[in-house]
C-alpha cells in the first residue's frame, strides 16, 4: 500500500515548486493545484509528519474512484484508503462537497493531544464561536481560533480550540440546504371531504429551504399511517429523481414531529427509530401543535389552499353542505400535489444549487423507518 501511495503521489509532484516553503507540501498539489490554497498549508502544517503518509493514502484513493470511471471500486478504494466502507461514503460525500485535508479527516486523524474541556467552558466557546465567526466571515480558520482564544480567555492549545470553529463553519455552510433539518407537521385544510368536514394533510417539510418534500391525506386519528404515507411519498421522489440535485445538505442532523391523537404510536414509532438512528429519529412536539411548521414556513398557506390548525380535531361539517361539493381523498391529494409543485418551484428558483448531488443517507433511511410505521 505505501508503494501504491508513494507512486501516485510522485505523478502529482513538481519538485521545482514547493508550495510556500511548508515542508512536503508540493505533495498535495496534484490535489489541489499550484499553489496549494492556504487553508490547506495551515492544515498540512498542523499534522504531525507521522500522519501525513495517512492523509495522502486517502486522498489517492479518493482520487483513483473519482478518475477511474468504475474500475475502482468503493470497496477497494476504502481499502487502499486503510478505512472502512462507510468511513469511505463519508469521506468522498465530504470531499465532493469541499476539496480538503479537513473533509477526509486528516486534520482529525492527528496524534496532536488535545486538552480535555470542562463542559461548562464547551459550552461557553461554542456561545462566543457563533459571533466571532459571524462578525469576522472573511478571517482564515487559524485567524478565527486565535480570536475564540483571545476573546474567551481560554488558554488552549489551537489544537484543542479548532473543531468548534470548524463545527460552526460547517453548521453556516449546510444551512439553508435541503435534509438538514426536517419536520413532520399534520394539519387540517381548507379542502372539505364529501360529509362537509376538513381534509387533513400529513407534510414532510425540509427546515432549511422551505419545500415540502413529502405529503399526504388522511386521519389525524392514525397520524402514524398519515406520516407512514407522507414519508413513503417524498422517498419515492428522491429515489426517482423528482427532486433536483445539488441541493442536499451532507448530513441529516434532526428531525421534528407534530403527533396527531394517537400519541402513543408515534412515540413507540420515534423510539424505534432512535434505536436505529440515534439523535435524527423525530422528537416529538406536544400533543396538540398541529400546523406549527406549517405556520412557521409558509405561513399556513401555499397557493389556493389554507391551513387551518384549529379545525385538526374539532372538524365539524358545515350545518348546510352538499355532499357534491366535496372532495374524495384522492381528488384532495391531487389538490395538494398542484399546489405543493408551485410552492416549491417558487422555492427552488431562489436556492443557489451549492449542495450535495444526492439526499443524505440518514434521511432516505429515516423516510424509511417512518414509512414502515
Amino acid at each position: 500500500m505505501a508503494d501504491a501511495v508513494e507512486i501516485e503521489v510522485a505523478k502529482s509532484m513538481d519538485e521545482g515548486s514547493p508550495s510556500k516553503g511548508v515542508p512536503g507540501a508540493e505533495k498535495l498539489e496534484g490535489f489541489f493545484g499550484k499553489p496549494v490554497p492556504d487553508a490547506e498549508l495551515e492544515i498540512w502544517a498542523s499534522i504531525p509528519p507521522s500522519k501525513r503518509d495517512k492523509a495522502l493514502q486517502r486522498l489517492v484513493a479518493l482520487d483513483r474512484h473519482a478518475r477511474a470511471d468504475g474500475a475502482v471500486s468503493a470497496k477497494q478504494a476504502a481499502q487502499e484508503a486503510g478505512v472502512t466502507l462507510g468511513r469511505f461514503y463519508q469521506m468522498a460525500r465530504a470531499w465532493s462537497e469541499r476539496q480538503s485535508l479537513a473533509s477526509v479527516g486528516a486534520f482529525a486523524s492527528t496524534t496532536q493531544t488535545r486538552q480535555r474541556i470542562d463542559p461548562e467552558v464547551a459550552q461557553a466557546l461554542q456561545a462566543a464561536v457563533v459571533e466571532i465567526v459571524a462578525a469576522n466571515p472573511n478571517d482564515s480558520v487559524a485567524a478565527l481560533v486565535r480570536r475564540l482564544g483571545q476573546q474567551t480567555g481560554v488558554k488552549k492549545a489551537p489544537n484543542t480550540l479548532r473543531p468548534f470553529v470548524e463545527r460552526e463553519l460547517r453548521r453556516i455552510e449546510q444551512k439553508g440546504l435541503a435534509g438538514q433539518e426536517i419536520q413532520f407537521d399534520c394539519t387540517a385544510t381548507s379542502l372539505r371531504r364529501v360529509d362537509g368536514s376538513h381534509h387533513v394533510a400529513f407534510l414532510v417539510i425540509d427546515a432549511g429551504s422551505s419545500m415540502i418534500i413529502g405529503h399526504s391525506i388522511g386521519d389525524v386519528s392514525n397520524s402514524a399511517a398519515g406520516y407512514a404515507a407522507a414519508a413513503a411519498d417524498c422517498r419515492s421522489r428522491i429515489l426517482k429523481g423528482l427532486l433536483p440535485s445539488n441541493i442536499w445538505a451532507t448530513a441529516t442532523e434532526r428531525s421534528q414531529l407534530v403527533p396527531g391523537t394517537d400519541v402513543e404510536a408515534l412515540a413507540a414509532l420515534s423510539g424505534n427509530i432512535r434505536d436505529v438512528l440515534g439523535g435524527v429519529a423525530p422528537q416529538l412536539l406536544r400533543a396538540g401543535s398541529y400546523g406549527r411548521y406549517a405556520r412557521q414556513q409558509f405561513s399556513l398557506k401555499i397557493g389556493p389552499i389554507r391551513f387551518l390548525p384549529n379545525r385538526t380535531v374539532e372538524n365539524a361539517p358545515p350545518t348546510e353542505w352538499k355532499a357534491a361539493d366535496g372532495l374524495s381523498a384522492s381528488d384532495a391529494q391531487a389538490r395538494m400535489e398542484l399546489a405543493v409543485s408551485a410552492h416549491n418551484g417558487e422555492v427552488l428558483s431562489g436556492l443557489s444549487g451549492c449542495g450535495a448531488a444526492e439526499a443524505p443517507r440518514e434521511m432516505i433511511r429515516l423516510l424509511e423507518l417512518v414509512s414502515q410505521r
